[in-house]
């Protein structure tokens, strides 16, 4: 069930999310804060030696919707 609500992303913080924006585009992170206008990820960007973290920020105008990742 999609995120809707700024308090339910708040809720959130800390645990894994995919956001599908209005252009398509679908990022996967973990939701590390939540402002007003937008939201921060932390992305992982490339394999083994290579990893780096990336932190990106959509605003909320951009998104579609967001869902939480269950992860086992």
């Amino acid at each position: 069930e999609p995120l809707k609500m700024l308090r339910q992303y708040r809720k959130n913080i800390g645990r894994r999310v995919e956001v599908l924006q209005q252009d398509g585009v679908k990022k996967e992170g973990t939701l590390v804060q939540v402002e007003d206008t937008g939201i921060t990820l932390e992305e992982i960007r490339g394999k083994n030696k290579n990893k780096s973290l990336i932190q990106t920020t959509i605003l909320f105008s951009q998104i579609k919707h967001t869902k939480v990742c269950v992860v086992f």
